[in-house]
């Protein structure tokens, strides 16, 4: 691309599903994601060869190929060989063209047709390969075809509203009726593993496709009811905490207004004091430690104090009466 062009566009007004196919396409190599029929988006392009290839692209006929990647990218201009490629993937038809201030190139492509490399015809500067279009063919008035396709839209747009999907993302699927188009947004929007889209992509029976899709898309929805869920029990967990620690605040408060605080925790710590003078064992100091923890929470001036408060003398006794038993038990056998 001439270097003092920021902006590459050719006007037509031609539906590109409707141009010829060249038996032979530059082939642009994929990192991370499958770019499917019936898509469109814009691409970062950073190395040189890959420029080259955009740039002859748009000097022709604006077709390149899309094809996954499975080798780990390191660098923006690591080789790339065809042995490292899928064999199938899209057809990209190049709308747009701009350079960023960096020198990358933003190009807006989508996918207009399914093509398979039959072969590989050129390695450098690019890779080229021969392609045939596979057919994406759907029979009129198949009820399973349409029982599928509405039964995906359906929790497609319960998924929509379980993970807050964009508006314009439930907008398209609302638009488009091809069920592979139909299939191939949704399976775009699953975050499924690269090596799953590859497989999905490469199905060629409209129905094994919706069928796949669907129950990806059916482990999708029950992740993100399970996920919600979580979500809300943790959130009412910390609310109950909240909500228990302004009540008790509140509580002492009050408690201090009425000038309960003071005598309470007098009574309390002389209670502690009992307890500890009395050399419990450890078992029985636990348990009227939780009892005094429970007696703080009580005010003073409540029934329940007083009834708590002689339970737990009555405890310390016993359990100083029965650990003095327990003494005296092994002392004489």
């Amino acid at each position: 691309m001439d270097d003092q062009s920021q902006d590459n566009q050719k006007n037509t007004s031609q539906d590109p599903t409707l141009l010829p196919i060249p038996k032979e396409l530059p082939i642009l190599p994929l990192h991370g994601f499958v770019f499917f029929p019936g898509m469109g988006f814009p691409l970062q392009i950073a190395s040189a060869t890959s420029r080259q290839l955009v740039d002859e692209a748009m000097e022709g006929d604006q077709m390149i190929g899309l094809v996954l990647c499975h080798k780990k990218q390191v660098g923006d201009n690591d080789t790339i060989s065809s042995a490292d490629l899928h064999r199938v993937g899209a057809v990209g038809y190049v709308h747009k063209v701009s350079t960023t201030e960096e020198g990358y190139y933003q190009v807006l492509v989508s996918g207009i047709h399914k093509l398979s490399v039959d072969k590989f015809t050129q390695e450098m500067p690019y890779i080229k390969g021969e392609v045939s279009i596979l057919p994406m063919e759907v029979k009129d008035g198949d009820h399973e075809t349409e029982a599928l396709v509405l039964g995906i839209r359906n929790e497609f747009k319960k998924l929509g509203d379980l993970i807050n999907l964009p508006a314009e993302i439930m907008a398209t699927m609302d638009a488009i009726s091809d069920p592979y188009h139909v299939g191939y947004l949704v399976s775009s929007q699953l975050n499924l593993r690269v090596n799953k889209e590859q497989e999905i992509l490469e199905i060629v029976e409209v129905n094994l496709l919706l069928h796949r899709v669907a129950r990806e898309l059916n482990r999708r929805v029950n992740t993100a009811e399970m996920s919600n869920k979580l979500q809300e029990d943790i959130k009412k967990d910390i609310d109950d905490k909240q909500r228990e620690f302004f009540l008790r605040q509140q509580m002492q408060a009050i408690r201090k207004e009425l000038g309960e605080e003071s005598d309470g925790k007098v009574e309390l710590q002389e209670l502690r004091e009992r307890a500890t003078e009395a050399g419990l064992s450890e078992e029985a100091n636990k348990a009227v430690e939780k009892e005094l923890t429970r007696l703080d929470r009580i005010s003073p001036s409540s029934p329940e104090y007083s009834v708590s408060r002689n339970s737990l003398l009555f405890q310390v006794l016993f359990r100083l009466i029965e650990s003095k038993v327990s003494s005296v038990e092994v002392l004489q056998a």
